[in-house]
């Protein structure tokens, strides 16, 4: 038995398929999972929690391709929670979000997360909302990105390839946590000021004052 970390929650949205008649599901997940005998698979991200084994691991991988990724289709959203490097968590706050310490009347909000199907899935492309999924986070259509909750729901977006992008945010990792940069206008991220109740808004102003880096946490 090969124990497999899969400490990455957007593992839970998009799979990894190698193009091999030797390849298997993974009976919990769904997931085509490459690997090698006396290896151990290892994604990148913050929740270690999820852990599990592979019956016969060597015989995933017989020859060494190079994993394809390929986006899974999912039923509906996936929660997760955001908080910035300085702690602060993101929350619903007079129908925006704010980022602010955590407290009991303060609790991060739930967001609706699904993957972005019709675009290329090695940069974990994903679109995300609130209220259940009945508004979702945009960068507008102006010339300048103005972060925005616009109502649009989000398993309408995954089905729509027109109107998803301005919705769409890569994901990339940097240590355990995670940036979001938005697919309409590249260069610009997802930032929390140093302040607290401040907008959630975007830069394009790495390593200043904004925050661009999050703990990304599936619920």
């Amino acid at each position: 038995m090969v124990k497999c970390e899969v400490p990455n929650p957007l593992t839970l949205l998009l799979g990894v398929q190698i193009p091999d008649q030797s390849s298997e599901p993974h009976p919990s997940f769904g997931l085509w999972i490459p690997t090698r005998r006396d290896e151990t698979m290892k994604w990148l991200g913050e929740d270690v929690s999820v852990c599990f084994q592979i019956r016969s691991c060597h015989k995933f991988l017989r020859h060494p391709l190079t994993p394809r990724f390929t986006i899974m289709t999912v039923p509906g959203p996936s929660l997760f929670t955001l908080r910035d490097t300085s702690q602060k968590v993101v929350r619903c706050h007079h129908k925006r979000l704010v980022a602010s310490p955590q407290t009991a009347n303060a609790r991060p909000e739930k967001i609706s997360v699904v993957p972005n199907q019709f675009m290329d899935p090695s940069h974990f492309p994903i679109i995300m909302g609130v209220d259940g999924g009945t508004r979702c986070l945009s960068c507008g259509t102006s010339a300048q990105p103005t972060l925005m909750l616009e109502d649009k729901k989000i398993m309408d977006l995954y089905k729509n390839s027109r109107e998803a992008k301005r919705f769409t945010f890569t994901c990339s990792t940097t240590g355990s946590t995670h940036r979001f940069e938005s697919v309409a206008f590249p260069g610009w991220y997802l930032s929390t000021s140093p302040r607290n109740d401040q907008p959630l808004r975007v830069t394009n102003r790495l390593g200043e004052a904004e925050i661009t880096n999050f703990y990304f946490k599936k619920v």
